[in-house]
């Protein structure tokens, strides 16, 4: 079965570069650019995991956050951000984030953290 990745930035850049990257390697792809869709999303289907923007206009990347983790505890996060902290960084692996990348990050790496965060999906 193939896993299912959900997208959320507000980079239309990122989305569909990361986007293109992702389908290539052979996952299934949904796009959000704001919290609200994001969370409409994983309301509308599961996802295996979400590869998150801590800033992200209207609701921001950690309350989408806590979202995930308190309603959809099966889906795994990994945290895409060009401004990390050390707070959003601790908050995040406090709410089970699995890796937390600072832009810009190298696509290996982050491919790498994917099929660690979905090795058992």
């Amino acid at each position: 079965m193939t896993s299912k990745i959900l997208l959320i930035d507000d980079d239309p850049n990122l989305r569909e570069s990361l986007g293109e990257v992702l389908r290539g390697e052979g996952y299934q792809v949904g796009f959000a650019a704001n919290g609200e869709e994001g969370l409409a999303a994983l309301k509308g289907e599961s996802f295996d995991l979400v590869l998150l923007d801590i800033r992200l206009p209207g609701l921001d990347g950690e309350v989408v956050m806590r979202e995930i983790y308190n309603y959809h505890p099966e889906t795994e996060m990994i945290i895409i951000s060009g401004y990390g902290s050390l707070e959003s960084a601790i908050t995040a692996i406090r709410l089970g984030v699995i890796d937390y990348f600072i832009k810009p990050y190298q696509v290996d790496d982050l491919l790498d953290a994917v099929c660690r965060a979905l090795i058992d999906k």
